[in-house]
């Protein structure tokens, strides 16, 4: 199955492929997937906050958060394919001969290119995640009473995707040749994560004061 096939599934058909003995979709299509569901749940807060005279106050500010929240989810679904492309030429590197020291230094140089494109993916749509939890705490925030929950359980979801994306990350680290390139892409992993476990604390604190 090509990657370009991934997001042409139905829920059935992408849990099946990815409990194949297929590398991909892997955890990182599973990541992006699980964020994709968790903005698509804010997002739908945000829909049924719209146009309800209670929240009259925040509708200008929850259109403009919908706006963003849609084209957070559409890189989330992008990152899916995106995961699955980026693991092709990987497995190819991997599978490079080694038996000379030319070769091992070649397998090595491509593994690193290969790896570090594994890495950027990942880390781009943590980000994309994070910027999507600063969303759920705000409509988690003034969103609609009655589906409060369902912001929370978005919240939960993008966070989700935050930590599978660490291990996503941290696979790919040890074969990049850059080591500041590593050096700083840890940092920047795991100040993603601090920030998401932060915000989703939030998140779900509101939404808990607010539960009907």
């Amino acid at each position: 199955m090509s990657n370009t096939e991934l997001m042409a599934l139905s829920c059935r058909e992408f849990a099946d492929a990815t409990a194949s003995a297929a590398p991909t979709p892997g955890g990182g299509g599973a990541a992006a997937y699980a964020g994709a569901l968790g903005m698509a749940l804010v997002n739908m807060v945000s829909r049924l906050t719209l146009g309800k005279k209670k929240y009259a106050d925040v509708e200008a500010e929850i259109a403009a958060l919908l706006a963003e929240g849609e084209q957070i989810r559409a890189a989330l679904l992008a990152a899916v394919q995106a995961d699955a492309a980026a693991f092709q030429p990987l497995a190819a590197a991997y599978a490079l001969p080694n038996g000379t020291d030319a070769e091992k230094a070649a397998k090595a140089a491509e593994l690193s290119v290969c790896s570090r494109r594994a890495v950027e993916l990942p880390l781009a749509a943590a980000e994309q995640a994070v910027r999507g939890l600063e969303i759920a705490r705000r409509v988690a925030a003034c969103g609609s009473r009655l589906v409060i929950s369902d912001a929370g359980c978005g919240a939960a979801l993008l966070l989700a995707a935050v930590k599978s994306f660490d291990f996503t990350v941290r696979i790919n680290l040890g074969a990049i040749q850059d080591k500041a390139f590593v050096a700083a892409a840890e940092a920047r992993l795991a100040e993603l994560l601090r920030r998401a476990a932060a915000l989703e604390e939030e998140a779900r604190q509101l939404a808990n004061e607010r539960l009907l």
